[in-house]
């Protein structure tokens, strides 16, 4: 068998140099690999190559451009993540499409990663550059599977280190002036259901009547057709007695299919500006309906709930999660020290994960006025 050589094709820019590898294929063709301005790493692929080509591992890739590759890619995903998360990525590769331009997939290089995370670093924080250096890393490691890379030049670029985030975590005086300050019955049930079961926003905006079951005090969070759980599980969530009464006298005004809803249909994802008007006449600290969340977790935790029990209710796949609640917010003396959650009482087949206050706590929120 003849032996296979590798060798480098080199171009003298005005300030650099630019390397490619060059061999004769199987046809007796030439083919030719970009590699980039990097010497070692020219010689370090010049070799890699060379011995796949004499030990018959070596596998060609089929040159695709970076724009047919992206539209690809997206078409491919589709039906197989969220829309949303399909969006997301698509904003990403464009952006970097025009920042490079139109070109051979092949010649994205390590170097050229780098300068494009740099570039984003300068534009955007921190916390906005590392999501689009994941998708994009993902984004490129599916282009190696799919035979039109050897390598991710993405791989070796590392996320910037982000300042830990401090958890917003409601008191129970908060909780009952945010109440207090919700303009309809529809917001105050919304804002309680939140606080009390750990639901995400978009969770409790997709629930439907039949999702909820008054009786046993129980909230079916289910995945259905346009919505799916954060974790793609369903599970049940109790109830405790002060939302089942606010959820009877919702259901009393309700005219659709829906939980939240009103006369123009389905209450939306896009109520952020309302809500923070709301936490403006509230007259508290700015925080988001995502807190509420955190706040439910965080006050399980302090009425000495055990993590791996909170993490059902509260629908985290890892539990992982339901820690970063418990370790980043409270300290040992108060893990120690369990309190009671402030906002809830047992009763009317609740679980016993919600037990009757502390009467050292103020309880946050009276049934019959909230009701009323």
């Amino acid at each position: 068998m003849s032996w296979h050589r590798v060798w480098f094709s080199i171009r003298k820019g005005k300030r650099r140099t630019i390397y490619a590898l060059r061999w004769f294929g199987t046809d007796g063709r030439v083919r030719t690999e970009s590699v980039g301005t990097d010497k070692k790493l020219a010689e370090r692929l010049r070799r890699q190559r060379e011995a796949e080509l004499n030990t018959g591992t070596y596998q060609e890739v089929r040159p695709i451009g970076l724009g047919a590759f992206i539209t690809e890619h997206l078409t491919l995903m589709q039906g197989q993540v969220r829309s949303s998360t399909l969006d997301g990525e698509r904003i990403v590769l464009n952006r970097f499409l025009a920042h490079c331009g139109e070109r051979d997939l092949s010649t994205v290089t390590a170097r050229l990663a780098e300068g494009y995370f740099a570039a984003r670093l300068q534009a955007v924080r921190t916390p906005t550059a590392n999501p689009d250096l994941r998708i994009l890393k993902a984004v490129f490691q599916a282009a190696v599977r799919r035979g039109y890379l050897r390598e991710n030049p993405w791989r070796h670029v590392k996320q910037v280190k982000e300042a830990e985030k401090e958890i917003r975590v409601l008191t129970a005086a908060e909780v009952e002036r945010l109440l207090a300050a919700c303009p309809t019955l529809m917001w105050r049930v919304l804002v309680f259901i939140l606080v009390t079961t750990g639901l995400r926003r978009g969770e409790a905006l997709a629930l439907e009547w039949r999702d909820v079951d008054l009786d046993n005090g129980l909230l079916h969070v289910r995945c259905k057709d346009g919505h799916r759980t954060k974790s793609g599980r369903n599970r049940i969530v109790p109830l405790v007695p002060a939302a089942i009464a606010l959820l009877r006298a919702l259901q009393a005004e309700a005219s659709g299919s829906h939980v939240f809803e009103t006369e123009r249909g389905p209450v939306g994802l896009n109520r952020v500006r309302e809500f923070r008007e709301i936490v403006r006449a509230a007259g508290i600290p700015a925080c988001t309906l995502h807190d509420l969340c955190r706040t439910y977790v965080s006050s399980l935790a302090m009425a000495g709930v055990n993590e791996a029990v909170a993490q059902k209710p509260a629908g985290h796949a890892s539990i992982g999660t339901t820690l970063t609640h418990y370790t980043g917010i409270l300290p040992e003396a108060l893990m120690a020290a369990p309190l009671r959650l402030p906002y809830a009482e047992a009763g009317n087949g609740v679980s016993k994960l919600y037990r009757e206050q502390s009467s050292a706590l103020e309880p946050v929120v009276n049934c019959s006025a909230t009701v009323g």
